[in-house]
């Protein structure tokens, strides 16, 4: 419809390399307060009720904004909200924080399968890429290992 602002539809794969084009993009998860901190997307902010009206109106249009929710059904209505008040870069995650978890493996450097407490540990800590390296060349699992987290059992963090 002429006039109508829109936002664009992403897939896993588009939204991979739309964020690395677009660094400096509002990542917004749009999930309950306890989903958002047990396993929000690296360096996304909780949008909610309570901090829409300072979102909407503080927020320079032109800045890219990302939206995701459970599984791709309410983020569509919060970037529908972000187009229509104006906001000219609004995209939504198809199949939300669900394709994001599903669609990111996680493999270790040797090709074998991580447990899954470790895979989740290291998507919850931000890496998806157990081979790549931090700013200092540290390695996710040398991460770990220095955060503490023994519980992991590093030594056993591979699967047979």
């Amino acid at each position: 419809m002429k006039g109508q602002r829109v936002f664009r539809r992403l897939t896993l794969a588009e939204f991979r390399v739309w964020h690395a084009q677009r660094p400096q993009a509002l990542l917004l998860d749009a999930r309950d307060a306890t989903s958002h901190a047990r396993d929000a997307l690296p360096g996304a902010v909780r949008l909610s009720p309570d901090n829409q009206d300072a979102l909407l109106l503080r927020t320079e249009r032109q800045r890219p904004v990302l939206i995701y929710c459970y599984q791709g059904n309410a983020s569509q209505v919060w970037a529908q909200t972000f187009a229509d008040f104006g906001f000219t870069n609004v995209s939504d995650l198809i199949g939300g924080h669900r394709a994001w978890v599903e669609g990111t493996p996680v493999a270790a450097p040797s090709g074998k399968s991580l447990t899954p407490e470790l895979a989740g540990w290291l998507r919850r800590e931000g890496f998806v890429d157990t081979q790549a390296r931090g700013t200092h060349g540290n390695s996710p699992l040398m991460v770990a290992a220095w955060r503490g987290a023994a519980r992991l059992r590093i030594d056993k963090a591979f699967a047979s």
